[in-house]
């Protein structure tokens, strides 16, 4: 096998540990047993432990896989060893990069990946879009950085919600399959991570949210409103803001509140009265 090294993959660090990477494997197996998906979509393949783990676990017989790989060296290395396969494409491309509405086009997919730390939030962030805009992706087991881990599954209301928690929670429902320690990785990183798994809701928890770019738009500024001075009351961070205080006035949403305490039928009031 090549050679590689941190910078050439980019800052990501290589999961090594094989009881973890069996989790990984059984929890993708669990889910395409749930929900049947034509395509599962491996995000940063890197020298390919957890892509190993599925080729020999899955069968790839009906189920197609695509590696997204955007190291040069990783592309070559992929697109050497999986020349013959039919089943198994690799795209040489910044996930963050692509065009979703050409790349996504089959009724159904998976994703699954070992998130670098540099990249996680801006991916699931991307993923969340691409779920909402085209209605094509069913599941996603995720590995970040646990403290990103903890934002995105803290629970709402909550002193620990996010505004990211709160954008992704509307939109899926989220389990940790596990808690992955430093010396599971080479090299080895200085924080620890978790795994999330996603799966996509029928509806979403903010009534009204429209699944468009507008909606999309809507939301985020609303999350970036409210949890600008998370610490303080909604009244007092709106003080010099008659439109948002009135907002809280229609919605009918104390002011003595702070965002981390809202619920989400209050979640949904403001999203449906917002201009």
């Amino acid at each position: 096998m090549m050679a590689f090294n941190k910078q050439k993959a980019f800052g990501q660090n290589f999961l090594i540990n094989q009881s973890v990477i069996q989790t990984i494997v059984h929890e993708t197996e669990k889910k395409i047993s749930e929900n049947p998906i034509q395509t599962l979509i491996e995000i940063g393949p890197g020298r390919g432990a957890l892509t190993e783990a599925l080729l020999s676990t899955l069968d790839f017989n009906e189920l197609e896989l695509y590696l997204i790989e955007k190291d040069f060296d990783l592309i070559e290395f992929w697109k050497n060893k999986l020349a013959s396969s039919q089943a198994i494409k690799i795209l040489g491309e910044d996930f963050l990069k692509i065009n979703y509405e050409e790349f996504f086009i089959k009724n159904k997919y998976g994703v699954v990946s070992n998130l670098p730390y540099s990249a996680g939030t801006a991916i699931l962030v991307f993923l969340n879009k691409i779920a909402v805009l085209t209605n094509k992706i069913d599941f996603m087991i995720l590995m970040f950085q646990k403290e990103v881990a903890d934002k995105v599954f803290a629970k709402i209301p909550g002193k620990n919600a996010s505004s990211l928690g709160v954008m992704i929670q509307n939109n899926w429902e989220i389990k940790k399959v596990i808690d992955v320690p430093p010396s599971a990785f080479k090299p080895m990183p200085k924080v620890n991570s978790s795994v999330l798994c996603f799966k996509k809701r029928d509806q979403p928890l903010i009534n009204g949210f429209e699944q468009s770019e507008a909606g999309l738009k809507k939301i985020e500024k609303l999350l970036k409103d409210l949890f600008l001075h998370r610490r303080k009351m909604l009244k007092s961070s709106f003080k010099n803001s008659k439109n948002h205080l009135d907002l809280l006035e229609f919605a009918q949403v104390s002011g003595e509140k702070r965002a981390q305490d809202l619920n989400w039928s209050e979640w949904s009031s403001l999203y449906e009265n917002m201009d």
